[in-house]
């Protein structure tokens, strides 16, 4: 089991890009991404408003502060609850979420006649989950063509302050500003920084002469027996792939086990799965595994 925790944002002024005149509905706001966490006792470090202080067979029990609004200014309405800074949170609202089960919790902001809120959805998740994102960003201009891994960028960060010349002078055409980092994409603004273009896994921008794509991949979340939580970059064509055809589903195991050569419980998982399709080179991985003969019938299957 793994806790899943999804985020939205929505606005009730209209100059911000997740505008929505409806705050009390999640599915009107602006999709920001999942996060999945190991099941372990203590404070979520991304998000510190939860805390995980129960962990049972079927059941865990989050520990939060509450929800509601902060208000700032003089002009605000009345507010429910305002939140503690990060450093005073006080946890005292408790939810107990069952397997493959959810609660919903918003924290707001209100200054003068403006708000804001993040919408939070924590779910409690019982087998493996697969979504589908992006790990590498690609910038061209003209013939030249430049990539960043995912892990390299940062929000409010400068591409030409990433990546320099060998004399460590600026590139001008990546005077590109990352805005925001999301699971589906990211946000950016060029030059003047006064428009936010979105880049989608699907959908390149372009604009003052550059291109900019990215690399989609699917993210796997496992864990095994003993509730060890692991993460995986799969390959998105041979993940599409991999429940119909044996060099797909062989490959998924094999890019399992160069990730976490340790999760053998796993990679078992998915050699099952490709040794079921006609793999010959799954059946002797599994045979070695459980220390017998290759043969696919044998007692201990």
């Amino acid at each position: 089991m793994y806790l899943k925790i999804s985020h939205w944002k929505c606005s009730l002024h209209d100059w911000d890009d997740y505008y929505s005149n409806d705050n009390d509905n999640k599915q009107n706001c602006r999709f920001c991404e999942d996060c999945f966490f190991p099941l372990k006792l203590g404070v979520i470090e991304k998000y510190p408003f939860f805390e995980i202080t129960e962990i049972n067979a079927t059941d865990i029990e989050v520990c939060h502060s509450g929800g509601g609004l902060a208000s700032y200014g003089t002009f605000c309405r009345e507010v429910s609850h305002v939140i503690p800074s990060a450093d005073e949170i006080v946890r005292y609202k408790k939810e107990k979420i069952s397997v493959n089960s959810s609660v919903q919790i918003y924290y707001g902001f209100c200054y003068s006649e403006s708000e804001t809120r993040d919408y939070f959805e924590l779910e409690l998740l019982d087998g493996p989950c697969s979504r589908k994102t992006w790990n590498m960003m690609r910038v061209q201009h003209e013939g030249c063509i430049i990539t960043f891994q995912r892990e390299d960028i940062v929000p409010n960060s400068k591409l030409s302050d990433i990546r320099r010349r060998p004399d460590n002078s600026e590139i001008p055409w990546l005077n590109i500003k990352i805005k925001e980092i999301y699971t589906e994409g990211l946000s950016v603004m060029f030059d003047n920084f006064n428009y936010i273009y979105h880049v989608k896994c699907d959908a390149p921008i372009r604009e003052n002469g550059v291109t900019i794509s990215l690399v989609s991949c699917i993210e796997l979340f496992e864990s095994d027996i003993e509730n060890d939580f692991f993460r995986y970059e799969i390959d998105i064509d041979i993940w599409e792939n991999h429940e119909k055809d044996a060099d797909a589903a062989l490959a998924v195991a094999e890019s399992i086990a160069e990730q976490t050569p340790e999760a053998l419980e796993i990679i078992a998982r998915y050699m099952d799965i490709a040794d079921c399709l006609g793999a010959a080179d799954a059946r002797a991985w599994l045979a070695d595994y459980y220390g017998t003969t290759d043969s696919k019938y044998d007692a201990y299957v």
